[in-house]
């Protein structure tokens, strides 16, 4: 496929199949399978992937402790240990199973063994989407630069005070003009108020000075927005230290409020907007406060946002899964006997068909460069590999074995024990890439961790799979 599925035909079949492929076959398989009646009986799924990513996590810091890896890696360790693929890969794994007639679970479960699979590990991964979403996204954010530390140069640490000087704070009259054109290119970038026809006031600015024989529009392109619209550095530095002036002598009465108001409408309208931050009109204590009502839709404009952070696509659709399943009249009209919208499930279907084998060239493509140039240190290497391939499935084999064993839970079948001990055996989440692409923290040093976990678990995955089979039929259900 060698120039074929190049570099933005993967990335655009990775988002088919995070998107679109992987939804459709969540929801079609966990609607049609769940019901009130099955939420009682696989209550340990999602409870069993709760605990391996928990101890999981746990495990992995205290391998942090014992291998030491570079600071800026710590956070790495730690998740690419506890957070294991137990969403895509099962889910090809479990219709592998079942796609062998001879297999236990074929035989067992009959044509509804790749459906009845698939719900199970759909309604097992929500809780790995959640977290990776949550916990994992918030540890890979990159430590806050904006309080300069203790040795660091003492420049470093005025910028920094500089930075976090609050509204109401006095300014000297250079950090007020840097404050205010930096504030201007902002906005501009934003496309805020004036500023988002700044493109257009800069080529009618440029044709009229290179009429006048002045700056050409390159030249003119280097300079700042304050300047492009005709107004000097010591213009806006004059008129922002006037208002800083009223405020620092105490005129907070409505007189010295007008007053300062009549001083900035001397400015341009997006120079205004850019210093209003930074020049109060009138005494702070006189602005009203935000009632209870604008506390509370902060709150919950705030929690919208977080809670669409966490719920990713295949969150959402095994979400959506578990709500039209236990519905019954939803539910038959999507999957019952002749159902009315039958056309929009079978649709769903088709789009699911193209889950597993576009799945393979995703992994393919994540894999196909091999480690690259990232320098990870061996012992860092090492040993995520012996914790997360070797570690880890064996005590989370031990703990389902033995809950099972004292009646913790009931497996009502073969393939629901198999996806349970799975959720501990597979290697590290290819979400995670994703992630730390989000925050450019060490993208390459996670994708050579990804490499050697995959490249591994062609060798563990086969045997670990091979005991499960030899337990399974060693369990009576």
């Amino acid at each position: 496929m060698q120039g074929i599925l190049h570099g933005e035909a993967r990335q655009h079949l990775g988002q088919l199949v995070f998107y679109v492929f992987v939804p459709c076959l969540t929801f079609t398989k966990l609607a049609s399978s769940v019901d009130l009646k099955n939420l009682a009986v696989w209550w340990p799924l999602p409870v069993n992937t709760a605990l391996s990513i928990t101890a999981g996590l746990l495990i992995g810091w205290l391998t942090a402790m014992v291998i030491k890896p570079p600071k800026e890696l710590k956070m790495h360790v730690i998740v690419a240990t506890g957070l294991g693929n137990v969403g895509n890969l099962p889910l090809v794994i479990v219709a592998t199973f079942c796609d062998e007639p001879a297999s236990l679970f074929a035989r067992e479960l009959g044509p509804r063994c790749e459906q009845i699979g698939i719900a199970y590990v759909a309604f097992s991964m929500w809780v790995a989407g959640f977290v990776q979403y949550s916990v994992a996204y918030n540890l890979m954010k990159l430590p806050d630069m904006s309080v300069a530390p203790a040795n660091s140069p003492p420049h470093a640490s005025r910028n920094s005070s500089r930075s976090l000087k609050p509204r109401g704070s006095h300014r000297t009259l250079g950090e007020v003009s840097g404050t205010l054109e930096a504030r201007a290119q902002a906005l501009a970038s934003a496309g805020i108020g004036e500023f988002a026809d700044s493109k257009s006031l800069k080529s009618s600015r440029s044709r009229s000075m290179e009429e006048e024989g002045g700056l050409s529009t390159d030249e003119l392109e280097m300079q700042p927005l304050w300047q492009q619209n005709g107004l000097s550095s010591a213009d806006l530095a004059s008129q922002a230290e006037l208002g800083l002036q009223r405020q620092a002598v105490g005129h907070s009465t409505s007189h010295a409020s007008r007053h300062s108001s009549q001083q900035l409408n001397g400015i341009s309208p997006f120079l205004r907007e850019a210093a209003q931050p930074w020049i109060s009109e009138g005494d702070e204590s006189e602005q009203q406060l935000p009632s209870r009502w604008q506390t509370a839709k902060q709150w919950v404009v705030s929690f919208w946002q977080s809670f669409l952070t966490i719920i990713n696509a295949p969150t959402a659709s095994a979400l959506a899964g578990l709500a039209v399943g236990c519905t019954a009249p939803v539910k038959d009209l999507l999957f019952g006997p002749d159902p009315p919208l039958g056309f929009f499930s079978e649709s769903l279907s088709i789009m699911a068909g193209a889950m597993i084998p576009s799945m393979m060239l995703v992994l393919g493509s994540v894999l196909h460069k091999g480690p690259g140039s990232a320098k990870v240190p061996k012992r860092v290497i090492l040993g995520i590999l012996a914790v997360r391939q070797i570690i880890i499935p064996m005590l989370g084999t031990g703990m389902v074995v033995l809950a099972h064993k004292w009646h913790i839970f009931r497996a009502p079948d073969p393939l629901f024990f198999m996806v349970l001990l799975l959720t501990h055996t597979t290697p590290t989440a290819i979400n995670l890439q994703t992630v730390v692409t989000i925050h450019q923290n060490k993208e390459q040093e996670m994708s050579c961790i990804l490499f050697w976990q995959y490249i591994c678990s062609v060798f563990t995955l086969p045997g670990f799979m091979s005991a499960y089979l030899y337990i399974v039929n060693q369990t009576d259900f």
